[in-house]
């Protein structure tokens, strides 16, 4: 019986989707570096879902003129509740619209450093273990930018490998 050769055409492999999911309730100040922050990410194929739980604010306007600044890209899309329902509902409208096979869930004050989709794939893509789900430190600044707490990229721990 001869045995089938398959080949993979990598040329016609496609990246996984990974939808950003941004939750928002009355962070006007803090909304646009968010997602200025999820724009920069060295890994492309994402899209971003923000939901706005119904803000006081001028959040809404906010979110707005950064998608039409965004344009033609469709990359970001903006889900608005009708009632303040909080958080926990805003990330369930948040996977409702979604289509992404991985998912990254953000507060709108949140920054993503350039790599972060990019290194959260690794751990799941790789030939050496699998990963169900990833978690990443968090680095809390203050408004001047300063590192408050948290493991700063510079000063991160050697955790070796965790597998053999």
């Amino acid at each position: 019986m001869k045995s089938k050769k398959y080949v993979i055409q990598t040329d016609q492999l496609k990246s996984p989707l990974v939808s950003v999911i941004v939750t928002n309730f009355n962070y006007a100040g803090y909304i646009e570096a968010c997602l200025q922050s999820i724009t920069e990410q060295t890994y492309t194929e994402f899209g971003c879902d923000i939901v706005d739980d119904l803000s006081k604010d001028n959040s809404v306007m906010i979110i707005e003129r950064f998608i039409n600044s965004n344009r033609p890209s469709d990359r970001f899309r903006l889900v608005r509740h009708e009632e303040n329902q909080g958080q926990m509902a805003a990330f369930q409208t948040g996977l409702e619209h979604t289509s992404g096979r991985f998912v990254v869930f953000v507060d709108a004050d949140d920054l993503l450093l350039p790599d972060f989709i990019e290194t959260h794939l690794n751990a799941h893509l790789n030939s050496s273990y699998e990963a169900a789900l990833s978690n990443s430190d968090q680095i809390q600044i203050g408004s001047d930018g300063q590192v408050l707490s948290g493991t700063y990229t510079a000063m991160s721990k050697n955790r070796g490998n965790a597998r053999p």
